[in-house]
């Protein structure tokens, strides 16, 4: 649902996040490890070049790392609570609700945490 509307387009200027370890990305960059870009310097280059090259260079392989770095929750147990809410919900809709068309509010609630649960399995939006 959610990815079929940011695949059309639908949503601009959603990026994909995710939730990641801090401190695990920290250990990565202070340990040396990683990616790593090789820039080349000639001695005819003024500073600002050289120091433009290198922050590109940096920016690069920091993105890189960062996009390696996996979800810092455990997918499989997030979609197990969602889905023991959403039939809570679901439930307490059956028993409490005033509507007319329990079906179609149980429905919608259901569609919500069905595009909550692909959001959460896809890493974030995309």
């Amino acid at each position: 649902m959610v990815s079929e509307l940011i695949r059309n387009r639908k949503w601009k200027g959603v990026r994909k996040m995710k939730l990641i370890d801090a401190d695990e990305l920290c250990r990565k960059f202070n340990s040396g490890g990683g990616e790593s870009e090789k820039i080349q310097i000639r001695p005819d280059m003024p500073v600002k070049a050289i120091i433009n090259m290198t922050l590109a260079a940096y920016r690069k392989c920091l993105f890189a790392e960062i996009g390696k770095m996996p979800a810092a929750y455990d997918v499989d147990k997030v979609v197990e609570q969602l889905e023991e809410m959403r039939d809570i919900s679901t439930q307490n809709i059956a028993l409490n609700s005033q509507e007319n068309d329990i079906d179609a509010e149980i429905l919608r609630e259901t569609s919500h945490y069905l595009s909550i649960i692909e959001i959460v399995k896809s890493g974030g939006i995309e």
